[in-house]
């Protein structure tokens, strides 16, 4: 059903609100609403605040208690407005930091883990994927196509085919409601550079921000009407543009030769150029509305790809192919991210680790650059600058400490570890994740960190109890959880 007029139908119900203007009153009856939520996320930061959990226990509690207060009002509410958005990204920064400067960045914490994240919620990109699902509503809906499409432009169901940029909705949509946010969602999602042939002829004419005059997206609505619609509709076979005549005479058209040509000149030059080149790749182009609708996509499905824009692996393997001198390719990463899981039960040698990966570990060096320390000499040996290689590495301290505990395994079980920086920071003695000596690699070093914080030497006797700690720990939870095999598979040869 195409709805390309303006038929407004009130239904009962809480539904006509989806349509309503926003006036000055409602905007701020919607910021109170608003403002009652972060008030409820205050209330759970100061019940959470004291527990001292690690980096993945307080992304949880962010997800699980304060970013699903949020979830209704967004699915049927119009958008917050950005003083909410960054009012509770500040709340729940300054809960997972403590008040502190971030260690890692806000988008690279929204990530999957494979990616580099702990799939923190992002309450901006998970309100346009709320929205988005209400385009696909509207075609099983006639009372409520017929209050969107009063709202949204001419052109109707087209709309949601039309190449525009998300800046370019508040030019041709001027009050502000409901479906303009809905409109404005799916922009941020469907806009994208055409430079497949199949998709340029495809591409929507009319309110496409790459078809600009006068610095705006254009709609003739006598032209629609006639039927022209896509660029495919301005070509002949041989995708040489029509002639003015040859335009009028096919489409039964009277207008000014001025109004074509200026059409004409404002396509964007690379999508002629993509007509020029005549370049046909043999596969037929299907719109993102056409998918939406085909594979019923829902809210979770946009969400996902408004995070996958960020990409902090391609800087991870980047920043350790430079300390590393070689060459790390990104699906590495990708892959000892992923195994961080698997190598312990251990939330906060989980934290440790993804922190040590983003190079997010605090030194001395650091805090000299930041004019917080007089000093950026190492605290074991107080020789050498303190970098993160330093610590975990170089210093002659922790070299003790890691023949310690090659000879300790040897006795132990009979193993041989291959102990070198690579192995350390991708903690991958073993070639499989699950296996006892990458828990062991991780505690190593993760105990080597809080001595560094604590200014205290490492000690050899402390690092062994440790390691013990931390078997009873992954025992009791493979027990609670109902996964005693696992463990045992796990910890096959090792001998307390």
């Amino acid at each position: 059903m195409l709805y390309t007029q303006k038929p407004f139908k009130w239904v009962e119900g809480p539904i006509h609100v989806l349509g309503v203007d926003i006036t000055h009153d409602k905007q701020e009856l919607l910021a109170l609403n608003f403002n009652a939520v972060l008030k409820k996320v205050d209330n759970v930061i100061d019940a959470w605040n004291n527990r001292q959990l690690s980096l993945e226990g307080k992304i949880v509690t962010v997800n699980v208690l304060m970013s699903s207060q949020f979830v209704y009002k967004l699915a049927c509410l119009n958008s917050p407005a950005k003083d909410i958005c960054d009012k509770y990204r500040q709340k729940i920064t300054g809960y997972i930091w403590e008040g502190k400067t971030p260690k890692i960045a806000f988008s690279k914490l929204t990530c999957n883990r494979e990616q580099g994240g702990l799939k923190l919620v992002d309450l901006l990109k998970k309100d346009r994927s709320m929205k988005i699902k209400w385009i696909s509503r509207l075609k099983n809906s006639e009372s409520l196509a017929n209050i969107a499409y009063y709202f949204l432009p001419d052109i109707g169901e087209k709309v949601w085919e039309c190449n525009l940029h998300p800046n370019d909705v508040p030019i041709i949509l001027t009050k502000e409601s409901f479906w303009r946010d809905v409109l404005t969602a799916w922009c941020h999602h469907n806009y994208e550079c055409k430079t497949d042939l199949n998709a340029v002829l495809k591409s929507v004419i009319w309110f496409n921000s790459d078809i600009l005059v006068n610095r705006k997206p254009i709609f003739y609505k006598k032209w629609f009407q006639k039927g022209i619609v896509y660029i495919k509709d301005l070509v002949d076979d041989n995708y040489n543009f029509l002639t003015y005549n040859a335009l009028c005479i096919k489409y039964n058209l009277n207008v000014p030769f001025t109004s074509y040509w200026g059409i004409i000149d404002a396509i964007d030059n690379k999508l002629k150029g993509v007509l020029k080149g005549k370049i046909n790749p043999g596969k037929a182009y299907t719109c993102n509305y056409e998918k939406m609708l085909h594979k019923q996509l829902g809210s979770r499905f946009y969400y996902m790809e408004f995070i996958k824009d960020e990409q902090p692996t391609s800087d991870m393997a980047e920043k350790w192919g430079n300390m590393l001198n070689r060459n790390i390719p990104r699906d590495e990463i990708c892959k000892i991210l992923k195994n961080i899981k698997i190598t312990t039960l251990s939330t906060k040698l989980r934290s440790f680790q993804l922190r040590l990966l983003h190079c997010a570990i605090t030194t001395n060096e650091k805090l000299f650059k930041w004019k917080i320390l007089d000093s950026d000499k190492c605290t074991f040996c107080n020789i050498s600058v303190e970098t993160v290689i330093h610590l975990i590495w170089e210093c002659p301290v922790a070299k003790h400490i890691w023949n310690q505990i090659e000879t300790w395994v040897k006795n132990r079980s009979n193993r041989t570890l291959n102990i070198r920086l690579e192995n350390i920071v991708f903690c991958k003695f073993a070639p499989k994740p699950l296996d006892w000596v990458n828990t062991l690699c991780l505690t190593t070093t993760q105990y080597l960190y809080s001595c560094r914080c604590l200014k205290v030497i490492p000690n050899f006797a402390c690092l062994k109890q440790t390691f013990l700690d931390m078997h009873s720990l992954e025992k009791y939870i493979a027990i609670k959880n109902n996964k005693l095999k696992k463990h045992e598979i796990k910890w096959n040869n090792f001998k307390i």
